[in-house]
């Protein structure tokens, strides 16, 4: 037996505990488990034991450089390199092998194997992710083996760009003209025009529009390893449910479905009724500021708001990161796929009963919407004010 088998009486390894041997038959077990032998009987051999020893461990000695050396050139000189390995500590087997090779140097442990690309080449392949972020691993061997010459394995480019922190994660599309020195410069006349307003002790309010679809669903789901999470739907998609919401940093001051989209028309007369809210709440049109998108039903608020004391101001063209309400937008939207269930719709009174049924999970899901996460998400929008004075690009899904 070794110490690195398991005791044979409680099938444990014995390499990390303390270990008694048995004489004459030299079978170890641990000290505990042979302890209670009373007949001086081995369990493993029946044999009559003598005694019980304990077992002590050698440690290994990693013998130095120096040694190796200290010893080859006592042997080249022809002195006792015997004697000088004993006082060295260092087995008389190991030091003939240093004398009979004669090298004073040791191999280094696990070899030093080259990088096929040095780091300029693996900054070149890092540029080549960050201009085009759709390359596949398949493609960046080809374009290595083209300009480089050299044939690289799959996994070592893994490794290399897991290495400069590259990993693989869900596209975002970004329009071409989303940063273009125009619109830039809008953006940063709106920034400049709301904190005008602000400073002018006006109410802002930022309205938006979502829509539900009759068969909206979550994104992700589980299923047991190996196999796909498979939800069924019907083929045609079905009819939408639009949300028209407007808020404050104090809370949601407005919000209403409607079946169908919303036109300019209903759009104006939504307004119409907000600002009809906004009076019956006690406040004075002359300090509220509307701030709304370029949606086409948008498209003629002016003819509404501009008729009052109100005033209007229009969020730049790609600049979602400065309207407050997607935020709220999205926490909606997962209560509302958090809450539905998907039907098997199959005849026009079931869809009616599904269309009801949504409506009911948009209202349910609107009553979690808090004025403290209209605070947090007019606060969070001001995170881009500076860059936005800096005419930075700003990035998608902010």
């Amino acid at each position: 037996m070794e110490l690195k088998d398991n005791c044979a009486i409680c099938r444990i390894s014995m390499s990390r505990n303390k270990v008694d041997k048995l004489l004459p038959c030299s079978h170890l077990l641990h000290d505990k488990c042979a302890e209670p032998l009373r007949d001086q009987t081995c369990p493993i051999c029946r044999t009559v034991f003598v005694e019980k020893i304990e077992v002590t461990r050698t440690i290994y000695k990693k013998n130095t450089s120096q040694d190796r050396q200290r010893i080859t050139a006592c042997a080249n000189k022809g002195d006792d390199w015997v004697s000088l390995s004993e006082t060295l500590g260092v087995k008389y087997k190991t030091a003939y092998q240093w004398v009979r090779s004669g090298r004073d140097s040791m191999f280094g442990k696990g070899g030093k194997k080259p990088k096929i690309l040095n780091s300029e080449q693996i900054d070149i392949m890092i540029s080549w992710v960050e201009e085009t972020c759709d390359l596949t691993i398949k493609q960046l061997k080809a374009k290595v083996l083209a300009e480089f010459g050299k044939s690289i394995s799959s996994t070592t480019i893994t490794n290399y760009l897991e290495g400069r922190i590259f990993t693989l994660k869900k596209v975002h599309t970004a329009p071409a003209t989303m940063n273009t020195e125009e619109n830039k410069l809008k953006r940063a006349d709106y920034v400049r025009s709301l904190n005008n307003f602000i400073r002018q002790g006006k109410q802002i309010v930022w309205i938006d529009e979502t829509n539900f679809n009759l068969f909206c669903r979550r994104s992700r789901g589980r299923s047991k390893a190996g196999t796909r999470a498979i939800q069924q739907l019907p083929a045609a998609r079905g009819p939408n449910i639009h949300v028209i919401g407007a808020i404050s940093a104090a809370g949601v001051i407005a919000m209403e479905n409607r079946r169908g989209s919303y036109t300019a028309l209903l759009a104006n007369e939504w307004i119409q009724r907000l600002m009809n809210t906004w009076e019956d709440l006690g406040n004075r049109l002359s300090d509220l500021v509307i701030v709304c998108d370029n949606a086409p039903c948008h498209s003629r608020l002016e003819e509404v708001v501009n008729a009052t004391e109100a005033n209007l101001l229009r969020l730049a063209p790609y600049s979602p990161m400065l309207n407050p309400i997607e935020s709220i937008w999205a926490k909606l939207k997962m209560g509302v796929k958090t809450r539905l269930r998907v039907p098997e719709v199959t005849a026009p009174g079931v869809q009616e009963q599904r269309l009801q049924y949504l409506e009911q999970i948009i209202d349910r899901s609107k009553d979690t919407i808090m004025g403290g996460d209209c605070a947090r998400a007019a606060q969070h929008t001001t995170t881009f004010h500076d860059a936005v004075l800096d005419l930075e690009d700003l990035p998608v899904g902010c």
